[in-house]
């Protein structure tokens, strides 16, 4: 290949010997190519009364020259040596090109320091103080993926930040700032629980190494060394990294070394745990850190890689197919998919419409599914493990100590364990609303229910055990359901898509499902459509939940994480691994979870391995998760969606995870 110079106009060497002196330096260490020099006729002089002079042989200078005409002629300049413009696409910045620029800036993230800020948690309120060493900030993104055309680099950090639905505000510090300015960041770090000190500075001259003037520099050392500060503090450099070293005490400090794109892309991935960290300082920062230091930063959040994701779209065409045929089937209206692999996105799409009425909306990956009993295991059964972490509540307690109620007509000793593995001996489920009224109603008829077999002599997959748990979680926490799943659940892990009882606001983006001839008399929309869970007032323990394929997601991602996320441990490894590992081959229900069918039917499908567990649920919807390959695959539907009659989706969900498979492998 050809060695070429930076570009010399930049006076990283003119600065300290001549033009010509320079550039028989460059032909002396094998450079092939002098890249603008400030006085190309000086150095081209230069190099001729080298050579003439002995100092540089007449075969070095053939040897440069014959590997840039072979280059030329392979590039075939010989033959034209224009460039054709309409063709520039064809050959440069593809997604390959891109995919491979975003692998080096991804690897050379590097976390220096990092006392408990990264991974950044979402629902922080962080504070963005962008520092330039000019005063527009002169760094430009403007590439055909980024819908903002010439947007500074600092506002596309902002609205990478903000797009992890992060609650961020900004403030812009320049050489210009005055003491109004500086007092005004200082009040607004003070309110936040971050702030993140972005550094857009480059090396200016040798009278100012660093590019930063010393009032910006006393600012930073202010906030990130100041008695009572309350903030942390996150010092991220995009462009030198000497220049962190006059900051005092930062909580944690990063290198993305460049202030392009991807490595503002990059350093926010790894910011909220979506990529592992493992770069190295390729310099030392004296008295500060020294070179090779770097910490490695595991990935904990979901990752998704558009470029990457186009990439595979090819591999999943059959998968797409199957599902536009059965919607094209009238199996349902419309569907999300979400397929994940080592915590990373690798198909992720919407199908169909919300229903069959004329003009119908799209499926989007905004769309909510009433997700029915997949409740009970990302609601009611990831309480039960919550509250096992934290010994409120023993598996093998009888239920009646936590609800009194539920203790008798035979059901004194059914455990907890046993509602979960569904062998209580209590019956599946009721026809409540044509006896029942009012929840209480419903809960009395539970409460006064008899064992339909002996407790632990059979499997009966039964909603009334999971409503009991609700009820149980409600009795130990002194919290609504709804209310205790949102605060420990759904809100840290931002799950602002998914809750019980929709708001009005949303039931345009709402999936419908049954057409109720017998009970509702309507169209059931945006309320649930399971009718105990009607009467229950729309909270249960075992339906009731809207979600989004996106949400739940993150959700399996926790549970595939060992119960951890973002940094955050919500539930213990060891109660995940108890939930979730298949301990009979001969049973299908583990606590709470369903394991794969190993002889039959499954929706799961043939090919998923035999360690395989999720749930599926009335209204249309399943989730299936490989342990073995690392995978998960979420698939709503409304099928039920104008009738419950309506099974083709039955053939669907197995076809469907055998493609997922084929298409991996």
């Amino acid at each position: 290949g050809l060695i070429v110079t930076d570009a010399l106009e930049m006076k990283g060497v003119t600065k300290v010997i001549s033009i010509d002196e320079a550039a028989i330096r460059a032909v002396e260490a094998g450079v092939d190519i002098l890249l603008l020099p400030p006085d190309e006729d000086v150095a081209i002089e230069a190099i001729i009364d080298a050579v003439l002079k002995g100092r540089i042989s007449e075969s070095r200078i053939d040897s440069s020259v014959t590997k840039i005409l072979a280059i030329k002629q392979w590039l075939k300049l010989d033959e034209n040596r224009l460039v054709d413009l309409n063709k520039v696409s064809e050959t440069v910045s593809k997604p390959e090109h891109w995919q491979i620029a975003k692998q080096i800036a991804q690897a050379s993230i590097t976390v220096a320091k990092n006392e408990k800020v990264i991974p950044l948690q979402p629902r922080k309120k962080t504070t963005l103080i962008i520092i330039s060493d000019t005063d527009d900030y002169r760094t430009d993104i403007n590439r055909s993926s980024n819908p903002n055309l010439n947007e500074r680099a600092s506002d596309y950090l902002l609205s990478q930040i903000r797009t992890r639905r992060s609650v961020a505000q900004t403030i812009h510090l320049s050489p210009r700032s005055n003491k109004i300015d500086f007092d005004a960041a200082s009040s607004q770090i003070k309110s936040s629980d971050v702030a993140i000190f972005a550094l857009f500075v480059k090396t200016q001259s040798r009278l100012n190494p660093l590019g930063l003037q010393q009032h910006l520099i006393d600012f930073i050392n202010s906030a990130t060394s100041g008695h009572g500060k309350r903030a942390k503090n996150l010092v991220i450099s995009f462009g030198t990294p000497y220049v962190v070293g006059v900051i005092k005490n930062p909580d944690a400090v990063m290198f993305a070394y460049s202030d392009g794109e991807l490595s503002v892309e990059a350093a926010v991935e790894v910011l909220f745990g979506e990529i592992k960290a493992e770069g190295k300082l390729p310099v030392t920062i004296p008295g500060m850190f020294n070179y090779g230091r770097g910490i490695s930063i595991a990935k904990s959040t979901l990752y998704e890689d558009k470029i990457f994701e186009q990439s595979l779209d090819r591999k999943f065409r059959k998968v797409d197919a199957l599902i536009k045929s059965a919607i094209k089937d009238t199996a349902f209206p419309g569907a999300q998919l979400i397929i994940v692999k080592d915590g990373e996105i690798l198909h992720k799409n919407n199908y169909g419409v919300l229903d069959y009425s004329t003009g119908s909306a799209e499926v989007t990956d905004s769309t909510l599914y009433d997700i029915a009993s997949l409740t009970k295991v990302i609601g009611t059964t990831a309480a039960i493990m919550k509250l096992n972490d934290e010994g409120k509540i023993d598996l093998d307690a009888r239920a009646s100590v936590y609800l009194l109620e539920f203790g008798k007509f035979g059901k004194e000793n059914v455990t907890i364990r046993n509602l979960l593995l569904h062998n209580s001996g209590l019956p599946a489920w009721q026809k409540f609303y044509l006896t029942c009224n009012t929840s209480s109603e419903v809960l009395d008829s539970i409460y006064n229910s008899e064992l339909i077999y002996k407790t632990g002599d059979s499997t009966v997959y039964s909603d009334f055990g999971f409503i009991i748990l609700g009820k149980i979680i409600e009795r130990i926490t002194g919290l609504s359901l709804d209310t205790y799943l949102r605060t420990e659940f759904f809100e840290p892990l931002v799950m602002m898509n998914t809750f019980y009882n929709p708001p009005v606001e949303v039931l345009q983006r709402t999936a419908p499902t049954e057409l109720d001839t017998i009970w509702r008399k309507k169209l059931i929309h945006g309320t649930v459509h399971d009718e105990t869970a009607v009467l229950l007032g729309g909270v249960a323990g075992h339906a009731g939940l809207f979600s989004t394929a996106s949400d739940l997601a993150v959700f399996v991602q926790m549970i595939m994480n060992g119960g951890s996320y973002g940094g955050v441990q919500y539930i213990k490894p060891e109660t995940i691994k108890l939930f979730t590992e298949r301990k009979n081959l001969k049973t299908k229900l583990g606590l709470g979870w369903d394991f794969k069918t190993l002889n039959g039917y499954s929706s799961a499908g043939n090919l998923l391995s035999n360690k395989s567990f999720g749930h599926t649920g009335f209204t249309g919807t399943s989730i299936w998760i490989d342990p073995e390959r690392n995978l998960f695959v979420i698939f709503l539907t409304n099928r039920v969606y104008p009738t419950r009659a309506n099974n083709k989706i039955a053939k669907v969900r197995p076809a469907l995870h055998d493609a997922v498979i084929g298409a991996l492998e």
